[in-house]
């Protein structure tokens, strides 16, 4: 018995949320534009981007990571890839990194720098990078062990999940999600494959004539039986392409083994049956409810109410992942001051140019998309050493619509909008404030 809106509310149930989101937001925002302005580097940032399960949208709950790829001013490697020195580069990156925390855990590693902020649960992955023809080509990255730089292509893997999105109407993206939620819910996490392999077996394999998300999961895994049933019965690893790397085998550059992927082969196979039998055998809604549940546990809801199945049944019309994550929108806009109140110097924008101590900045509201009465709060978040030493790392202001602050910190500072009715935020924007 197929239920759409009770497998979207499962997919709904898995999502990162919002505080998780936000946290992660203001980690990697405040790490990058550190690496990219202020911080002190041999080997000099040109930019960065975001790549990983963050980026392409198919974390899962609860979301602690995110990747990030520097771009470098270098932009040539030796013909032997052994220059600049890969290891020279991570070391002269985690200095980096270490100066700019006052409590952080780095790790070295094969390709990376793991960044552990322990207080906040956060872990982000930062790869610094060569690009010769830029970031949206083949970069060469780091490798700790080989010492040399190796081939690498993030953009590609971006631009292939969502193209494969696209193409099957938004369900990609859900179906990863609740392969990856069966994954962390059922194999063994030494035997189970790495995140980005087993993303990019659900894309080669997506089912993308399904019309719900329960089909297209269903129909997805009678694919990757289909498909590495040969492999299986052999005792060979099947071949999984690198979408951004044309000769890159991910079953192999994955250190997948025959043993491993056995065992994921196994369960990938009971897993498709209980899906054939929960979309088509079960005679009634609980039996369903009840082979879902054996897969996702209490995740999947047992029921729904009258205003969830409306609400589900719409969402499965369309990208979940690509609707507003609220129902409205707010502007706003800030003028600098040399004193509060006094006369305009000039317009500032968002993330603009770097502004001096002592200076006041007036925000305001300027449009709204939201017609009624609704109440506002202004929240800051601040970086950096200076505004940790001196213990003014947030604060709010409620009901203003306009709202006043002075630039006092060194470093790169938010400030969030929220529009409020009833209780429930219906709109939020950021601007970014950059302070020497």
């Amino acid at each position: 018995m197929i239920l759409i809106s009770y497998f979207e509310k499962f997919i709904s149930n898995i999502q990162p949320s919002k505080e998780r989101i936000d946290a992660i937001s203001d980690a990697h925002t405040t790490l990058r534009k550190h690496l990219t302005d202020d911080a002190e580097l041999k080997y000099e940032i040109d930019s960065s981007f975001l790549a990983g399960s963050y980026a392409r949208y198919t974390a899962i709950d609860p979301i602690k990571d995110a990747d990030i790829i520097l771009i470098l001013k270098e932009k040539e490697v030796s013909e032997d890839k052994t220059d600049p020195p890969p290891r020279d580069v991570l070391k002269d990156l985690k200095d980096a990194i270490d100066d700019f925390y006052d409590n952080v855990n780095l790790e070295t590693q094969r390709r990376s720098i793991q960044v552990l902020l322990d207080e906040d649960d956060i872990r982000m992955d930062v790869v610094p990078s060569i690009a010769p023809d830029g970031k949206d080509s083949q970069l060469f990255v780091p490798d700790y062990e080989q010492s040399k730089w190796i081939d690498s292509n993030p953009s590609a893997h971006l631009t292939f999940a969502t193209d494969k999105n696209k193409k099957s109407d938004g369900k990609f993206v859900r179906v990863a999600k609740a392969i990856k939620w069966w994954k962390s819910k059922t194999l063994l996490k030494e035997k189970a494959p790495k995140s980005f392999l087993l993303e990019t077996i659900v894309a080669h394999n997506m089912d993308t004539s399904a019309k719900s998300v329960c089909e297209a999961f269903e129909g997805t895994l009678n694919n990757i039986v289909d498909l590495y049933s040969e492999n299986r019965r052999n005792g060979t690893l099947p071949i999984v392409q690198d979408p951004g790397l044309e000769t890159n085998d991910l079953s192999e550059s994955c250190r997948w083994t025959v043993e491993n992927f056995s065992y994921f082969y196994d369960e990938i196979e009971k897993l498709s049956g209980i899906a054939e039998d929960a979309n088509a055998a079960a005679t009634c809604k609980e039996e369903t409810v009840g082979l879902w549940k054996s897969v996702f546990g209490d995740e999947y809801p047992s029921s729904l109410t009258d205003e969830e199945e409306k609400r589900f049944s719409a969402s499965a019309l369309g990208d979940a992942e690509t609707k507003r994550r609220y129902p409205y929108w707010v502007k706003i806009s800030a003028s600098l001051h040399n004193t509060k109140e006094g006369p305009p110097l000039r317009s500032y924008p968002s993330d603009g140019f770097k502004i001096a101590k002592k200076i006041w900045i007036r925000f305001q509201i300027d449009d709204t998309n939201f017609t009624g009465g609704y109440q506002t709060k202004w929240s800051v978040i601040n970086h950096g050493k200076e505004a940790r030493t001196a213990k003014q790392m947030r604060h709010s202001s409620l009901n203003t619509a306009v709202q006043w602050e002075q630039a006092l910190f060194r470093g790169h500072h938010f400030m969030d909008c929220f529009l409020y009715k009833d209780g429930q935020e219906i709109a939020k924007t950021r601007y970014i404030i950059n302070i020497v």
